[in-house]
């Protein structure tokens, strides 16, 4: 995959597990043919490692699309709710 159109959020997040504060949410395009696109999801631990692109991706995509000869889904949009808000 390709990371297009990428979002990026800082919060608190976790997967299996491990803490991070960085979540890019992106479409994932192969890199032959735009078409099949998906939706990843992706974390960073911290500021370094979301400068220096050291992210965490899923194994699978967030939003699949099966169908390879149609362009597929995209653009995600991301948000964070802070539930301990007043």
């Amino acid at each position: 995959w390709d990371v297009c159109d990428p979002e990026v959020v800082s919060g608190s997040f976790a997967l299996d597990g491990s803490p991070f504060l960085w979540a890019m949410l992106y479409t994932g395009a192969d890199p032959l043919a735009p078409l099949h696109n998906q939706i990843g999801l992706a974390f960073a631990r911290d500021d370094a490692a979301l400068l220096a692109g050291q992210w965490t991706r899923l194994s699978a995509p967030l939003v699949p699309f099966t169908t390879t000869t149609q362009w597929g889904v995209g653009q995600p949009s991301a948000w964070v709710v802070n539930s301990g808000a007043p």
